[in-house]
């Protein structure tokens, strides 16, 4: 079915219409009418399919004749997924979303901003989801606002959107409303992304958020980023320079309060973690470079 409705097949429709009629199950059942949409057939034959028991089907149905129904169909057709996003039913809130997760355009987006205003965690989790897949720059502007009371699903949406959402992500990890951790676990998406310009980001970031050196570097070498022009290494190198003179700096400390021990084993002991974070950060500058 996903192979019919990638190459658009024309002469598949006959045998698609006896699957629809014969199969019992509501996946496939809902894949046949998603692709049956696509290669244009009846929007009359679709319409009952609006009314159906299985969520999934209505789902289906409902985005197949937006995306690609005319006429009075399509607009029975937005008229369900309306009454879907009105409802005070979650179950009804939640396919709502992911109609909208399979829709584009202007006012799908206006709608979907709509619903991240929903109270219910497992309604707002699939409006995020949707947000993620719709690539809009002011939606996820929207989406990351909300990262202090929902991160996990915030990640996700901006994870599902992919290198459209890396500007958005520099301006939070720029901006001082941030935490550090919520900067940390950003700057690990973006490694997650991966791809040249998230690893241009990353870069950036390493002469640019000192503070952040070791999650940088940790999620350049998580992406299997590999140095590749002069550029790039003479700044690694760089970077590995300023973190070895660093670390000497803070040996020569400890030594300072070896006589001392005793006295003040909290700030030798916290020199040591920070040593630590060096030693590993130059070890995944190394990895990069070598």
């Amino acid at each position: 079915l996903t192979l019919i409705r990638q190459k658009n097949i024309p002469v598949a429709a006959e045998i698609l219409v006896k699957v629809l009629a014969e199969n019992d199950s509501d996946n496939i059942k809902a894949a046949t009418i998603q692709t049956l949409c696509k290669m244009g057939v009846d929007n009359e034959f679709m319409l009952p399919y609006l009314q159906n028991k299985s969520s999934e089907i209505v789902q289906a149905a409902t985005a197949g004749l937006i995306n690609y129904g005319y006429g009075q169909i399509k607009m029975e057709a937005e008229a369900c997924l309306n009454r879907l996003i009105q409802s005070t039913n979650s179950k009804d809130k939640i396919i709502a979303a992911e109609i909208l997760g399979e829709l584009n355009g202007t006012e799908n987006h206006e709608r979907i901003l709509q619903m991240l205003q929903e109270e219910d965690k497992e309604v707002r989790k699939a409006v995020l989801v949707s947000a993620g897949k719709s690539h809009n720059i002011e939606l996820l502007k929207e989406v990351i606002n909300k990262i202090s009371t929902d991160e996990k699903n915030v990640l996700q949406s901006l994870f599902l959107s992919g290198e459209t959402s890396l500007s958005v992500i520099k301006e939070a990890i720029e901006n001082k409303v941030t935490t550090q951790l919520q900067k940390e676990k950003l700057i690990f998406l973006t490694g997650r992304i991966s791809g040249d310009k998230a690893h241009a980001l990353l870069l950036d970031f390493i002469s640019s958020q000192h503070q952040l050196y070791k999650s940088v570097t940790k999620a350049l070498y998580r992406s299997h980023y590999v140095a590749t022009n002069g550029l790039q290494k003479t700044a690694l190198e760089k970077k590995a320079l300023h973190l070895l003179a660093h670390s000497a700096g803070i040996i020569y400390m400890q030594n300072r309060l070896k006589p001392q021990q005793e006295k003040y084993l909290i700030l030798i002991n916290a020199l040591q973690i920070e040593l630590t974070d060096l030693r590993d950060a130059v070890l995944y500058i190394f990895a990069l470079l070598y």
